[in-house]
Formats: C-alpha cells, sequence, structure tokens
C-alpha cells in the first residue's frame, strides 16, 4: 500500500470506528495477521462494543496525521461521558 492508502485506511477508522462507533467495519479494516493471537480480532470488537455502551457523546477528531513507509500516527482527542452502566 502507499503512504496515502495508509492514511486513508487509518483515518477510516478513527473516523468510521472511534468516531461513529461503526464497529463491523473492523473486520474490513484490519489484515488478517498471523502474529495475532486467535480471537485477537472479535476481543478486539468486543471491548470496543463494552466501552461504546458504556459511553455516550463519543467523539474523536484527528488534530495530527504523520505517514512514512508502512507507518501512520495519529495525534487526536477523544472526548465521551461515562454515564451508563451505573
Amino acid at each position: 500500500m502507499s503512504i496515502e492508502e495508509n492514511k486513508k485506511l487509518v483515518r477510516r477508522y478513527c473516523e468510521e470506528v472511534a468516531d461513529q462507533g461503526k464497529l463491523d467495519l473492523i473486520d474490513e479494516l484490519f489484515a488478517p495477521d498471523p502474529s495475532y493471537e486467535p480471537d485477537y480480532l472479535e476481543n478486539f470488537k468486543r471491548n470496543r462494543a463494552e466501552s461504546r455502551a458504556a459511553l455516550s457523546d463519543v467523539s474523536f477528531e484527528i488534530e495530527d496525521m504523520i505517514a512514512e513507509e508502512d507507518k501512520v500516527v495519529v495525534r487526536g482527542t477523544y472526548r465521551d461521558i461515562h454515564d451508563r452502566g451505573e
């Protein structure tokens, strides 16, 4: 993948999964990797779902995105209100 394709992929994760909660996209956005633990993606999706269930007014805003070769780094602001499950 090119640097721009990698940035686009990470931007989709930040905007659609982290910000909008579209957890079904995790399977599409994460490449299979034999170094993952066997249930890594399922555990990750469950963790994200549990976190979102406990929070409201979730938002993630990308402040900066830096990419080089096959690495992308994001600096952003994550905001939420922990008001559920009380």
